[in-house]
């Protein structure tokens, strides 16, 4: 019986250690911001391990902690990238609600100047930082609202389910009903 205790516990052991030791970890998602791409309640493997040789480019999704909170994100931009955002307000101040397809940002600039309510905002991320933002633009909290991300906060890369591709996100801008002009992310081959 002594001898039975002495294997389980050495396999405990064994198996907690390995698992401690590996550089990929099970997480699950909550929540709906990564919608269609990742689910409420899908399980994911994170590979911690990923970053201490890589840097986050566009097109990774990425577990970080953001004040005391984790998240679970793509990442749109990466260190010395400037993107273009639409801005609710006239001087962009307010919310940010859109990202601006590379090379579109002039049409869409010309576009938001025939309102009084939209505006294109300019952002440079930092070095040592991210931007990151939910597939669902509608239902996430992301960079427009926390800001770039600093790459120290990355928990891990998510490995499975492997090559995600972004979801064709699109916002048309209307003036009395007709289109002016579209605004996308940048397409991204994994």
């Amino acid at each position: 019986m002594k001898r039975f205790y002495l294997i389980t516990l050495t396999l405990i052991a064994g198996l907690l250690m390995a698992w401690y030791a590996s550089p990929c970890v099970l997480g699950v998602v909550l929540g709906n911001s990564m919608t269609p791409t990742l689910h409420n309640g899908q399980i994911v493997a994170i590979d911690r391990h990923y970053y201490r040789d890589h840097r986050p480019r566009a097109g990774d999704i990425v577990v970080f902690r953001h004040q005391g909170t984790t998240y679970i994100k793509r990442v749109y931009a990466g260190e010395g990238e400037t993107i273009y955002l639409l801005a609710e307000g006239p001087l962009g101040e307010r919310t940010l609600v859109q990202p601006i397809r590379r090379g579109h940002e002039v049409s869409v600039r010309q576009a938001a100047a025939r309102t009084r309510c939209l505006s294109v905002r300019r952002i440079r991320v930092p070095a040592g930082s991210f931007y990151a933002l939910g597939d669902a633009l509608n239902n996430s909290i992301d960079s427009r609202d926390l800001g770039p991300i600093d790459t120290s906060t990355i928990i891990g890369r998510v490995a499975y389910p492997s090559r995600l591709p972004a979801p064709d996100l699109e916002l048309e801008l209307h003036r009395k009903g007709e289109r002016v002009a579209t605004a996308q992310p940048p397409a991204h081959t994994f």
